[in-house]
C-alpha cells in the first residue's frame, strides 16, 4: 500500500478512518522523507529520498519486511516528478498484485 503522511500522528489518523484490517503494530513502514518514531509500527524502513538511491533500495527493503512476517508494508508516496514517475509505476504495480 502507497501512503501519503504529513506526521505520525496524520498516519495514525488515516488508519483509523480508512479501518485498516491491520493493527499499527502489525505493519511495516517504509519511509523516505516523513520518518516516524517507530513506537506504533512492526518495524520502520527509512530509505534514501534519491530517486537512483531509492530504486536500488526498496525492493531489498519489500523482501526483508516480507521475510519478517509483515502483515501490511505501506510505502511513503513518492514525488511526482519525472524522475520518480517510473519507480511510482512499479511500485503501483507490486501494490496490486
Amino acid at each position: 500500500m502507497i501512503l501519503n503522511w504529513r506526521d505520525e500522528a496524520d498516519f495514525e489518523a488515516q488508519h483509523r478512518r480508512e479501518g485498516f484490517a491491520v493493527p499499527l503494530s502489525k505493519i511495516h513502514l517504509i519511509a523516505h522523507t516523513c520518518i516516524p518514531s517507530g513506537e506504533s509500527f512492526a518495524h520502520v524502513s527509512v530509505i534514501p529520498h534519491d530517486a537512483e538511491a531509492f530504486a536500488r533500495a526498496i525492493y531489498a527493503e519489500l523482501h526483508r519486511c516480507d521475510e519478517a512476517g509483515a502483515e501490511l508494508i505501506v510505502v511513503e508516496a513518492l514525488p511526482e516528478t519525472a524522475e520518480w514517475r517510473a519507480i511510482a509505476d512499479r511500485l503501483n504495480r507490486a501494490a496490486a498484485d
